[in-house]
């Protein structure tokens, strides 16, 4: 969640907005005027366009203020889109890592199985 500066009504010397009107960018934490849609410092996206309802969210924001829709990726989506194509074929790559992992499985829960029957 961004943190807001509270509103003061007090100017900033050289900027000429209020504290209200401004924003921190919450990768950097750079004071920013809320009406830049990128940070001065860091460059980075400030705002969020909700794909729901188009409302322009603050970027730290979980949820849209208008229609209460997740903005943000799950993190299980943002892995699943770096380990799978749009077309969901899987990689050469992939193989040996998928047959890894049910090995491991397995191993596992062999061993879990022997532990709890006392053999």
């Amino acid at each position: 969640m961004p943190t807001r500066i509270k509103a003061s009504p007090e100017r900033e010397q050289g900027v000429g907005e209020t504290r209200e009107e401004q924003l921190l960018c919450p990768k950097c934490g750079e004071t920013n005027p809320r009406k830049h849609n990128v940070c001065t410092q860091c460059g980075a996206h400030l705002h969020i366009r909700c794909h729901a309802c188009g409302h322009r969210n603050e970027r730290g924001e979980a949820h849209c203020a208008e229609c209460g829709h997740r903005l943000h990726k799950s993190l299980l989506r943002r892995l699943e889109k770096k380990l799978f194509l749009k077309n969901r074929k899987l990689r050469i790559w992939q193989l040996p890592l998928l047959v890894a992992m049910v090995w491991v499985a397995y191993k596992l829960l062999r061993t879990i199985s022997e532990i709890g029957l006392g053999l």
